[in-house]
């Protein structure tokens, strides 16, 4: 039998349960070798399938939903038998989304009323960001005459060097 991972207790029970109608279908039925490849398909099946997460899931949902029963809790997302699945999710959804686009809402707000100050700051910015920038391209094109002209003194000593007169 295969090692049984740690999941929930629903998890563990499905497992069980289908392990030990492998085993008794197998041992009524066949060998040992149609009992382990009935193993290895259904393991092979329940990964494929992602079970074990989907019943967990499963199980944080039933968990929860007796909480909240056992709780007396009558929000608009409790399911009926008249309730469209659906609709119990939105239910359960829709306040989100609204504390989101209130949250939102005021932090639009609050960016409209800095805007005119985040513009001068950037503004300020700029400029001194273009003015370090021709200062850079006036340092770089003096240090490139500056670097022709020595070159140009290396080049005639150089010449005269080899060809005294």
């Amino acid at each position: 039998m295969a090692a049984t991972t740690s999941g929930s207790k629903r998890w563990t029970h499905y497992h069980s349960a289908l392990q030990l109608a492998i085993q008794r279908s197998a041992h009524k039925w066949t060998s040992l070798k149609t009992e382990l490849a009935q193993q290895n398909g259904c393991e092979d099946l329940l990964k494929k399938l992602d079970a074990k997460p989907n019943i967990d899931r499963l199980h944080a949902v039933v968990t929860e939903a007796r909480a909240k029963k056992q709780a007396g809790y009558t929000g608009s997302d409790i399911w009926r038998e008249d309730l469209h699945p659906s609709a119990a999710a939105r239910a359960q959804i829709i306040p989100l989304l609204e504390e989101e686009r209130e949250r939102l809402k005021s932090q639009l707000a609050e960016a409209g009323k800095n805007s005119d100050q985040v513009i001068y700051q950037l503004d300020r910015r700029n400029r001194a960001l273009q003015a370090e920038m021709q200062t850079n391209v006036k340092a770089r094109s003096a240090a490139d005459e500056e670097s022709s002209h020595l070159l140009d003194m290396l080049d005639e000593v150089h010449f005269h060097y080899l060809f005294p007169i």
